[in-house]
């Protein structure tokens, strides 16, 4: 058990037990979900001899009783007569004079409450969500809803969609694929209250009214980017209210999409998309679009000398913060770094080294090739660790068979290293 305060809520078991508290209280009378709250507390957690989690049990149970206005006079007696006796102060007293001070203040508060006229009872909620939504293998054709809602800044990171053009979007629909139902809390007092949560494969496409009449076998799966990971499926509220609201139809059934050893294993699996948010940090709409069309593509083009130098600037300094440096450190490392980068990259330039830009749902990345030597390769932070580099550097090694890598003195350089020995590139140290 840990504890952070001397209030009654102010330990772990107490906030374990609330949601028990919901559960029971939702489902029994007062004195029947006591009577089951008693039994699993006495098998689970702990009896009157384990006196720190008797006190942190009764005393979180005639409180949420008494606020909801269920209290009943055998639990009001047992936590007066627990306060009144002094119980389980043995331990705050071991702790010092000023935790058992304040341990003894706030069960005089609680007493006062106690003796105070009881609040009119309130319907107990539950506050998570426990519908089970659709059926696994269901196709859903979900609305959008981009009217007067801005693009949100996590959208924008990983694509090109721009916030005139996102409200256009407004009233289409998307496909989603129902894969799974994640228990996230199941109540061990009413086993069948769970907290779900439920999982769906973005399909790629956006369709101007309801599909009807396509082969959904044969959609393709959008490609999510979370945390440097790429994902078709994504957590979201199982909640039905949400998906009648963007007026949501099932339109077909098949096998649910298989989810491999290696995400089952992966806790970030799957990213959450919430419904219900939309701010300019976040938005479900936002992050669907994004989204969409994602496919990795090597252009040999000419961007702007500064489009290039953010893209290397941002690249380099993703996750390049050394806490075991100051601040002052960290910045003058970083101007020296940024002064041999845009050297490195005017002098690709001045050469007239060939650029090949990558493409994510976005501009991303680039390499510069002189003399089938890669002098510059950067991809941005939020596209790194997604295989982006290897497919450039593999698409420029089809064009280029002779093609060498030039790697720089630099920070990263044993990630470049990394990456072209599993392409068995050749390489050339700076």
């Amino acid at each position: 058990m840990g504890s952070w305060s001397a209030g009654v809520w102010g330990n772990d078991t107490a906030e374990d037990l609330k949601f028990e508290y919901q559960c029971a209280f939702y489902r029994y009378d007062p004195e029947e979900a006591v009577r089951r709250l008693d039994e699993y507390v006495r098998t689970s957690i702990g009896d009157e001899s384990d006196t720190i989690e008797w006190c942190n049990y009764i005393y979180s149970l005639v409180d949420f009783m008494w606020k909801k206005g269920i209290l009943t006079e055998a639990v009001k007696t047992a936590a007066v007569s627990m306060i009144d006796s002094g119980f389980g102060l043995d331990e705050w007293e071991k702790s010092g004079k000023s935790a058992l001070a304040k341990r003894r203040k706030a069960l005089e508060e609680l007493r006062v409450q106690l003796r105070s006229p009881m609040p009119e009872r309130k319907p107990i909620r539950l506050k998570f969500q426990t519908e089970r939504v659709f059926s696994d293998g269901d196709y859903i054709a979900v609305r959008l809803m981009t009217k007067d809602k801005p693009l949100c800044s996590r959208a924008a990171l990983v694509s090109d969609i721009t916030q005139e053009q996102f409200p256009a979007f407004d009233g289409k629909y998307i496909i989603l694929q129902k894969a799974f139902t994640q228990t996230g809390f199941r109540s061990a007092v009413v086993p069948d209250i769970s907290d779900n949560w439920a999982a769906f494969r973005l399909c790629d496409g956006v369709y101007d009214d309801v599909p009807s009449g396509i082969d959904t076998a044969s959609l393709k799966s959008a490609k999510i980017i979370s945390l440097n990971r790429i994902s078709s499926v994504f957590l979201c509220e199982s909640k039905m209210s949400y998906f009648r609201k963007r007026k949501a139809q099932v339109i077909g059934h098949g096998t649910p999409p298989e989810i491999s050893e290696k995400q089952k294993k992966d806790p970030n699996f799957p990213p959450s998309i919430f419904l219900r948010f939309s701010n300019a940090s976040w938005d479900a709409d936002s992050l669907f679009l994004a989204s969409m069309g994602r496919e990795a593509e090597l252009r040999r083009e000419k961007p702007e000398t500064e489009v290039l130098l953010d893209i290397a600037f941002t690249a380099n300094g993703y996750a390049a913060f050394d806490y075991s440096l100051s601040r002052e450190e960290n910045e003058d490392r970083r101007r020296k770094e940024e002064t041999a980068i845009r050297e490195r990259i005017r002098n690709a330039l001045e050469s007239g080294a060939e650029i090949y830009t990558l493409r994510f749902g976005k501009l991303c990345g680039f390499a510069t090739e002189r003399n089938s030597v890669v002098e510059n390769l950067y991809v941005l932070g939020q596209f790194q660790r997604l295989g982006l580099a290897k497919y450039l550097l593999r698409e420029l090694r089809g064009q280029i068979p002779e093609l060498r890598v030039m790697i720089p003195d630099v920070r990263k350089k044993d990630t470049v290293r990394h990456i072209r020995e599993t392409l068995d590139i050749p390489f050339t140290m700076e």
